[in-house]
């Protein structure tokens, strides 16, 4: 078995920044026996390990940046200086050209400043190693064995030789054109699978790797393959410890093992060679590149140097797409924050800003889920939230049919159903409960499946924060089509690649299609479902709000000194309440960050990602200050704004009321005149009829028609006086008096009990048994309860089986009057605005708006409260609450 670098091999380092010269000159060194590695720059030339090498080639007239001689350079390293060298520009070439090197001479060259014999009277040979560990053995000097100078001359030995260099020079120009091809990409994920791919071609190896350290560089991680399944590339990672790949990787040192029987690598799998060399950078290993072969067809020493030159083609081709994504990720960084600011600039309302915000910072960082939470007394109020959390599948959170029982009739049915979070019934009680506490008024559910006689493989869950619309079956249609890309291109790829950002284009087309705030797809996993993907957006200022969290007490104090808190949820130092948190908002890895305003602590965002998402970098965090930054000032903005538009609505409010009260006004004056002319008559009316009692005795027939006119003259005489009362601004407590409750229903229905009935009206009287008193004005009670039986009467024109029904009853200390009616009901958007005065729903002429707004100006002067409970189709209910007492002398 052949263990390692052919240690026999003089170690000399080539420094030539012409690839096409170091390649040349590569190849007729390694025809000699030398082990060359190369410098493509001055700055790899200074910074390599010279201690393990015994010469050194360079071209004298390569410079650094700032002008300097490599060789004025050389001159004054330490351990350079002693190394014996020689420069490009000295060695012999072949008399008829000037462009092809004699390879004798240079071989020549080269053995002369080692102080070597002549290479016509010794030269080089490789001992075959013998030790079987797979750690490489330290460097040492190469022995020297004598042979008859008569075989360098042999020509049949010289024409081998010529075959031999040929055949390198071919592999070296196949090395020269992917090194080229390699060096023109500049996408690093393309650069690292090009690497790969060129490895593979040039060793004809099987399988092929490489692999890159994580942040810390405690492990490698494997970033591109051939010929490698995904199921066992998903969990590809090499502590830096191991022996073999990470031994590469901490010591620098290639590995070539030959006919080795079965041994097993990282990939599972039985390999009978393999071949793992560093990829290094001005000196400083980056990663590892390997081949393995399961075949009889060993590596040699020959794929070990070609390998070797590949790597330090694909150092430099990684550290230039690294540098260039550096660049790209800046330039995006700047321009993220320039689009940022103008997009919270465009708005001045506090939730656009804040869903404008939560949008900006997962595109910024490549994010998943952005949480922003109000603090306040330790607890953390939900204010917006924005997904586009993507899992592949296999990788999604789990959720059982036995949690939702109604998901898994939907997808034996492929029903379709809309569930609201006040739906009633056992069967919704589950789905309700999810509506509620995702902060949704409404949830649709949509099967998806392929084809109309396919059953259901998933189902999209479409949130809501108000009453939707139907979906028209063409709109389902594009949803599920839409769904079904998503599903697609996330169980296409293996675990190395990215997810496709045309997913999340798909994800928006169905938000549009359907309406929803936001959508959680699941896709049936055996007995249970797996949720792949969460996208869209939410602000929760306005009710319905998601519930409350603690705020952990392990981030209070990070987020009272401006410190963000950033942990991967697999940490073992992870805080166990920020943990918790984590697996709340569904992230795998969190960074939170307070949002100050003013020097007061406004609310907390936090950023994440889901599945095998990693920290973010420094720059990243840095950018995510800055957006805060901005997101400060927006909200700043958006708060002057809205106290501003308060103030303005509040003016306005005034400037309505002062129009109420002038128009009162005016109508008390006119109900001032209106009365007196009433009045006159009147009191004729009331005289006649006094004076007709007079003269027909109680047992006329025409005595109970005369006495009904002379109560009704008396009653309106009564309004006529509070007419005149309000009028002139009379103090209502002067007129007031103890008056039965009980007495003033009574009297009101003696007025309009008839009325009503011939309405076919169902009237219903339940009064209590124990009468109370209140102190009240005269016939002030009487107005309230005819306005509610009237407005009732009105609410039922036209409804079958129509019933009114007035009550009253004791309730502790309170005496309640209570008037229902089973008609439409009132809408709920206008019921805050029902005591206002002018405010009406009935046609105009038919009504003022003064009724309901009387009622409650009389209820209050006696010390109490009026209260409406309504609801669509199940009718209205007035509550009237009075401070009473019983009346005397009645049973208690």
């Amino acid at each position: 078995m052949d263990v390692g670098l052919n240690l026999n091999a003089i170690r000399v380092l080539l420094v030539e920044d012409d690839l096409s010269s170091a390649d040349k000159l590569s190849a007729i060194l390694r025809s000699g026996g030398f082990a060359v590695e190369n410098a493509y720059n001055v700055s790899d030339a200074l910074a390599a390990a010279h201690t393990r090498y015994s010469a050194a080639l360079v071209k004298g007239s390569m410079r650094d940046r700032d002008g300097i001689s490599l060789i004025d350079l050389i001159s004054r390293h330490p351990d350079f200086k002693t190394l014996p060298l020689a420069t490009v520009e000295s060695l012999p070439h072949r008399p008829d050209t000037i462009t092809e090197w004699d390879e004798a001479g240079v071989i020549r060259v080269v053995r002369g400043i080692l102080g070597l014999p002549d290479s016509r009277m010794q030269r080089l040979v490789r001992r075959p190693a013998t030790d079987t560990q797979i750690t490489p053995p330290a460097p040492q000097s190469p022995p020297l064995v004598p042979v008859p100078p008569s075989e360098y001359e042999d020509t049949q030995t010289r024409a081998a030789m010529r075959a031999m260099l040929a055949q390198k020079l071919e592999a070296q120009r196949a090395l020269s054109s992917l090194g080229r091809s390699i060096s023109s990409v500049l996408d690093l994920n393309a650069v690292l699978n090009q690497i790969v791919e060129a490895a593979v071609k040039l060793t004809k190896a099987e399988e092929g790797l490489l692999l890159l350290p994580g942040d810390e560089d405690e492990a490698l991680y494997l970033r591109a393959m051939k010929g490698i399944d995904d199921a066992h590339a998903s969990n590809f990672r090499v502590k830096n410890t191991e022996p073999l790949i990470g031994g590469v990787f901490r010591t620098g040192e290639p590995v070539l093992i030959a006919d080795s029987g079965a041994l097993r690598v990282k990939t599972q799998y039985f390999v009978k060679s393999l071949l793992y060399v560093p990829m290094r950078y001005q000196g400083q290993v980056i990663g590892v590149l390997g081949v393995n072969r399961h075949t009889n067809t060993l590596f040699t020493q020959n794929d070990l140097e070609l390998l070797l030159d590949l790597a330090a083609h694909a150092a430099i081709a990684i550290e230039n797409a690294r540098l260039y994504e550096d660049r790209v990720r800046q330039n995006r960084q700047l321009v993220t924050l320039v689009a940022a600011g103008m997009a919270l600039n465009t708005t001045l309302a506090l939730p656009e800003v804040l869903s404008t915000f939560a949008d900006q910072v997962i595109r910024s960082l490549d994010a998943s889920i952005c949480a922003i939470d109000r603090v306040e007394d330790g607890i953390l109020f939900p204010l917006a939230r924005s997904w586009q959390a993507a899992r592949r599948i296999g990788m999604g959170v789990r959720l059982r049919f036995e949690e939702r029982p109604m998901l898994r009739e939907a997808l034996e049915q492929n029903s379709y159903y809309i569930v609201s979070a006040e739906q009633k019934g056992m069967r919704w009680q589950a789905e309700a409960q999810v509506v509620r506490s995702a902060g949704a008024t409404h949830l649709m559910v949509l099967p998806i499946r392929s084809g109309a006689d396919q059953p259901a493989i998933g189902l999209l869950e479409l949130y809501h924060r108000r009453l939707p619309s139907e979906l028209t079956s063409e709109k389902r249609s594009r949803s599920r089509s839409a769904a079904l890309e998503i599903l697609g291109s996330l169980s296409s790829g293996g675990a190395t690649v990215r997810i496709s950002a045309s997913i999340f284009t798909s994800a928006e087309r169905i938000l549009e299609t359907t309406g929803a705030a936001w959508f959680t797809l699941l896709l049936k996993i055996g007995d249970g479902l797996e949720r792949v993907m969460d996208f869209g957006r939410a602000v929760f200022i306005d009710p319905p709000q998601l519930e409350p969290y603690p705020c952990p007490p392990e981030v209070q104090p990070s987020l009272g000194k401006q410190e963000p808190i950033h942990f991967h949820i697999r940490d073992g130092n992870i805080p166990p309440g920020y943990k918790s948190y984590l697996s709340h908002i569904g992230a795998d890895v969190g960074l939170t960050m307070p949002i100050m305003v003013k020097g007061d602590l406004f609310g907390v965002f936090t950023v994440g990602g889901v599945s095998d998402a990693r920290l973010f970098r420094p720059d990243e965090i840095n950018l995510a200050w800055a957006l805060i930054g901005q997101a400060v000032a927006a909200i700043e903005n958006a708060r002057l704004y809205h106290d501003l538009h308060q103030s303005l609505s509040d003016l306005k409010t005034a400037q309505a009321s002062l129009v109420q009260a002038a128009r009162l006004s005016t109508m008390g004056q006119l109900a001032a005149v209106v009365a007196h002319q009433i009045n006159n008559p009147l009191t004729t009316v009331i005289g006649d009829a006094e004076m007709l009692l007079m003269d027909i005795p109680p047992d006329d027939p025409r005595h109970e028609g005369v006495t009904a006119i002379h109560r009704a003259g008396k009653r309106a005489h009564e309004v006529v006086k509070r007419l005149l009362s309000t009028a002139r601004r009379d103090q209502p407590s002067s007129l007031h008096q103890w008056i039965s409750v009980n007495q003033t229903i009574l009297n009101t229905l003696e007025l309009v009990s008839l009325h009503i009935e011939r309405k076919n009206i169902l009237l219903e009287t339940d009064l209590d048994d124990s009468p109370a008193v209140v102190f009240a004005s005269p016939g002030h009670l009487e107005d309230v309860w005819l306005n509610l039986l009237l407005n009732g009467r009105d609410a039922l024109a036209g409804r079958s089986n129509p019933r009114l029904r007035i009550s009253s009853q004791w309730v502790g200390e309170r005496f309640m009057v209570i008037v229902a009616d089973n008609g439409p009901g009132i809408p709920l958007e206008i019921q805050q605005n029902i005591f206002e005065p002018f405010f009406t729903t009935k046609p105009p002429g038919e009504g003022t708006g003064l009724g309901l707004y009387i009622c409650k100006q009389v209820i209050e002067s006696c010390g109490g409260t009026i209260h409406i409970t309504s609801a669509p189709d199940q009718g209205t209910i007035f509550e009237v609450s009075l401070s009473a007492q019983y009346e005397p002398g009645a049973a208690v």
